[in-house]
């Protein structure tokens, strides 16, 4: 074999090991600064809820009422929803507008973000008010007393009944309101 075979054949042996050695760090650097989470790091994963229903009666009739607001966390990314429904004993269910996702992008999860439709006031210790302008509504709960309030794993739940009082199309409703609040960690329903 010549001399220069020799020397190519050993550059090239030189490059393949000097690209080998290299391409692994090059491809970690690019890892470090293309992704956005840490290298290895797991995304936080979180999600909240607070239900509120109501069983009330004026002069004119029964009307049951809920509204169930659920907030999520996945990394970066915060999400909210309402599930909302009326229903009066003779004028049967109603239009409630408000039900859907919508923006939390304050990434509140602990309290209820407001949303265009509902505004939260309060803390279920202290009472809470949800005050709704487009549906001509507004929810009072009274001090809640916790029945229920259980740690278990990456859940904890708590549940309790209040009196309440709904004004809805100008009605005042008095009632009793049951209260359940729900958070789970490293998991969301909302994605």
């Amino acid at each position: 074999m010549s001399k220069s075979k020799v020397g190519m054949k050993s550059e090239s042996v030189l490059r393949c090991v000097l690209l080998l050695g290299v391409f692994p760090i090059a491809v970690i650097f690019l890892l470090f600064v293309f992704v956005d989470a840490p290298f290895g790091a797991e995304e936080r994963l979180a999600y909240y809820s607070d239900y509120f229903s109501l069983v009330g009666a004026d002069n004119e009739d029964r009307v049951a009422f809920a509204i169930d607001t659920n907030r999520g966390q996945n990394g970066d990314e915060f999400q909210a929803e309402h599930f909302v429904v009326l229903h009066d004993e003779h004028l049967d269910w109603q239009r409630i507008e408000g039900t859907g996702s919508y923006p939390n992008s304050s990434g509140m999860l602990d309290g209820i973000p407001d949303s265009r439709y509902f505004r939260f006031m309060g803390t279920p210790e202290k009472g809470v008010m949800i005050e709704s302008s487009v549906n001509n509504m507004t929810l009072r709960v009274r001090l809640i007393s916790m029945h229920m309030s259980r740690r278990v794993g990456n859940q904890d739940k708590r549940l309790g009944p209040a009196p309440a009082t709904l004004e809805w199309r100008g009605r005042t409703l008095e009632g009793r309101a049951i209260y359940e609040f729900v958070h789970f960690d490293n998991w969301n329903r909302l994605t």
